[in-house]
């Protein structure tokens, strides 16, 4: 009876310890879980050795499990740093936005709409609008991308403007944004879309505008990650990362 009644205790502190390591292990970024785990695993294995060690060198063993401790601490310091700076999750997606605003604004070039590409670009357009400033309200809208052949010419992008609705604006200048530009595809058809919608035909997609135009479309993104030479840089871009990022959705970006 004694000895059954010890595996239980055994098998429940087992139990606690699973749960407790686990739950450790939630709390570090997922990018630093695997170095977080093999770290925990050589405290471990450095603690069994210590306990078998004679009194008089036990203190080598402590030091050595402090350099792991150290060690893991500044790994995940280091992990966590490098997925900040390319998850558009983080907070300082606002610092990001602010800066795109700031081109912008050296530019002169401050938006009578903004076009949001659907997913990635929302949180974008919406932290944009309000850096803008309230003494103009920027209206916000957003394009959805279907799969091919289909793309943006889709039942869902019903835009029943037209250049009267803005006013006196002249010209009248929109932005696209998104939040990861690659090859620049999808950001030249939306272009393509916005101004057939409003035009009856698309603008010539140079870099250079023409001379004061009705309506002068741009192209923003918060990183632009060239996949190849031949990717087209939006007009107004924040970051130029060298590895795969992730998107706001929280997935790797593979177009």
């Amino acid at each position: 009876m004694a000895t059954k009644s010890n595996r239980n205790h055994i098998k429940a502190a087992g139990n606690q310890n699973g749960r407790w390591w686990s739950e450790i292990l939630e709390k570090v970024p997922p990018d630093a879980r695997v170095f977080a785990l093999v770290a925990l695993i050589a405290a471990a294995g450095v603690i069994a050795v210590i306990t078998l060690l004679p009194g008089t060198q036990r203190l080598y063993g402590y030091l050595v499990f402090a350099g792991v401790l150290v060690a893991t601490l500044i790994g995940t310091v280091l992990v966590k740093r490098g997925s900040a700076h390319q998850d558009h999750n983080q907070p300082s997606l606002g610092k990001k936005v602010e800066e795109l605003k700031n081109q912008l604004v050296e530019k002169r070039f401050l938006p009578d709409l903004i076009v949001a590409i659907h997913r990635g670009g929302l949180g974008i357009a919406g932290l944009l609008a309000r850096q803008l400033g309230d003494e103009k309200i920027v209206p916000v809208i957003c394009l959805s991308r279907l799969e091919e052949p289909v793309g943006f010419n889709n039942p869902f992008n019903r835009l029943g403007l037209t250049l009267q609705d803005f006013g006196t604006a002249n010209p009248v200048q929109i932005l696209i944004v998104d939040d990861i530009c690659r090859s620049g595809r999808t950001l030249l058809e939306a272009k393509a879309f916005v101004s057939r919608s409003l035009c009856g035909q698309p603008l010539q997609l140079s870099s250079k505008p023409r001379r004061q135009p009705d309506v002068l479309i741009r192209t923003a993104a918060i990183s632009f990650y060239q996949s190849s030479g031949r990717a087209t840089e939006p007009a107004f871009f924040v970051d130029r990362p060298k590895d795969p990022i992730l998107d706001s959705a929280g997935e790797m970006e593979e177009m």
